[in-house]
């Protein structure tokens, strides 16, 4: 182990007794089980309901692989035995889970609550269109980013701080596994900036709420090295901005909502395409047709992907949109600009991670994000990409982004 992986939760309680917890998890995803397993026994045993509780996954990939959603056997070919130890991982961190949110909650005390915003500057837009027209991994510093760095800071009534929360759009992938034979647990950027900051706020616990980071990586990448010395700089712009005179009150109550939708996928390639890519020389491509194929013999491939979307609403003050998925940072800038920039905070990876949700217009360009190469076309002869690899038959079907946001706007209605 290169670095310690955390668990960190913070519990708030308003005025009219709502209790709503965040818990960040160091790990690469959360999955659709592990995130229903958390919320029935959170539910039964602290009586929090569906909308009071959102995980949120660090998106560190120097963690714990898990039992399912980036899927191992299609990824790995991983064997009955290395499964059962993907199944003992998923089953520690949901105990972790679960001590965490009962730690927090019982951990309540009078607090005021401040929002404010940094800037960083290391997330770098990673879709480069190579000649041949298929977009592929790289640095693309004219792409769309996101600078914001949005934070919520829990304070005693003395001023103590006790909490901060604090989101960035970008990948924790500063360090790659693999190269150059490291193979170690390290929270990358983001638990480093943690770190830093409950350093430098001693008392506080600094929570990491992933941004919409779905086409961001940091640059420079270099291993354990670089990702201090992008933790430090995040931890800088949390803490600078932390003291600014700028922070402005936030109230309650908080009101919160939860919903989960359907995003549909294309058409499902025919049985004869999937038996033909089993053979393909690419052990990836093998792997997936054949666990589609025994979906199709089973009748459970599926037509949609499950999407949960959540809305935690600070009175008039702040609008926290909680999106599941690798969700693209277009999503965050559409929202802001829809809700208005100062009052509203996004974060993805929230609660399950069933995929990339890609924007309309990378969905339309393909790539990795989008799950089609234009080698393939968009669904009809297979998957690629990221949807491949998180196990679905086909990309998602035009309209997504559409979708995605018209349900959050149909939440606050709601609210």
């Amino acid at each position: 182990m290169a670095g310690d992986l955390w668990t960190r939760a913070l519990a708030l309680e308003d005025n009219a007794g709502q209790r709503r917890v965040m818990v960040n998890v160091d790990v690469h995803i959360i999955t659709r089980t592990l995130h229903r397993e958390i919320a029935a026994e959170a539910q039964k045993r602290f009586n929090l309901r569906e909308h009071d509780l959102m995980l949120i996954a660090t998106h560190t990939h120097s963690g714990p692989a898990l039992p399912e959603g980036f899927d191992p056997i299609i990824s790995w070919g991983l064997d009955e035995a290395e499964m059962r130890k993907l199944h003992d991982a998923a089953d520690r961190i949901r105990r972790q889970v679960v001590t965490a949110i009962g730690e927090a909650l019982g951990d309540l005390r009078p607090a005021r609550l401040s929002f404010g915003r940094g800037e960083a500057r290391f997330g770098v837009n990673r879709r480069v269109l190579r000649p041949g027209g298929n977009h592929d991994f790289g640095s693309n510093p004219a792409g769309v980013s996101d600078p914001d760095v949005p934070i919520l800071r829990v304070e005693t009534p003395e001023g103590k701080p006790r909490a901060v929360v604090f989101t960035y759009a970008c990948h924790c992938t500063t360090i790659r596994n693999g190269q150059e034979g490291f193979y170690h647990y390290h929270p990358d950027y983001a638990g480093v900036a943690a770190e830093e900051i409950e350093r430098r706020l001693p008392g506080a616990t600094a929570i990491y709420a992933t941004g919409c980071a779905g086409q961001i990586d940091p640059q420079p990448q270099g291993g354990v090295p670089q990702a201090e010395l992008h933790g430090r700089a995040l931890a800088a712009a949390v803490i600078e901005a932390g003291e600014r005179s700028a922070r402005r009150p936030v109230g309650g109550p908080v009101r919160a909502q939860y919903r989960e939708i359907g995003l549909p996928l294309m058409p499902t390639p025919s049985r004869a395409k999937y038996v033909e890519l089993s053979g393909s020389p690419s052990a990836y491509r093998q792997r997936h047709a054949r666990m589609m194929l025994a979906s199709m013999d089973a009748g459970t491939l599926p037509k949609e992907m499950p999407l949960p979307i959540q809305t935690w609403r600070f009175g008039d003050d702040l609008t926290l949109v909680a999106l599941a998925g690798e969700v693209c940072v277009d999503y965050a800038l559409r929202l802001k600009k829809e809700l208005g920039a100062d009052r509203t905070w996004v974060v993805g990876y929230a609660n399950e991670v069933p995929a990339y949700i890609p924007s309309e217009a990378i969905l339309k360009e393909g790539g990795y994000e989008a799950g089609w190469d234009l080698d393939q076309g968009p669904g009809t002869p297979g998957a690629t990409g990221s949807i491949l690899f998180y196990g679905w038959p086909a990309p998602l079907a035009p309209g997504v982004e559409d979708r995605v946001i018209g349900a959050v706007h149909s939440l606050l209605k709601a609210d």
